[in-house]
């Protein structure tokens, strides 16, 4: 839960480094708590379940909405917690922009598995 809760602290604020395991423990946290907070407004609103086909225009186009809002809250956090992986990993956090092209987007998810810069260091020195 801590790892949880690191991803989501300071989501807004794009300075900072964020450890590996804190980054992905994160993100699949997330992403998991994303996909049932969806399900379960979906099954509520009635598009999914027993009361499928019962959902009003009215009650679709406010579904959508909060959808969109959740996603983009979701997104921003991402982003916040990619670039301060990247930084923490010791590359440039313009690297975040790779996410958005299909083949570049392998490479950056090769550098956010990478090793912590200061503790690649660290090991170096004590050899």
């Amino acid at each position: 839960m801590k790892m949880s809760i690191a991803f989501w602290k300071d989501m807004f604020k794009f300075q900072g480094k964020l450890a590996r395991k804190a980054y992905w423990v994160g993100s699949i946290v997330n992403a998991i708590l994303l996909a049932l907070l969806f399900y379960a407004i979906s099954y509520s609103a009635g598009f999914i379940g027993e009361f499928r086909g019962t959902a009003s225009e009215t009650t679709e186009r406010w579904v959508l909405i909060i959808f969109i809002v959740e996603y983009l809250v979701y997104f921003l956090a991402c982003m916040s917690a990619t670039v301060k992986r990247l930084r923490d990993a010791g590359f440039s956090p313009w690297f975040v922009l790779g996410l958005f092209f299909p083949l570049l987007n392998m490479v950056v998810i090769v550098l956010l598995v990478m090793e912590t810069k200061q503790h690649h260091h660290e090991t170096r020195e004590a050899k």
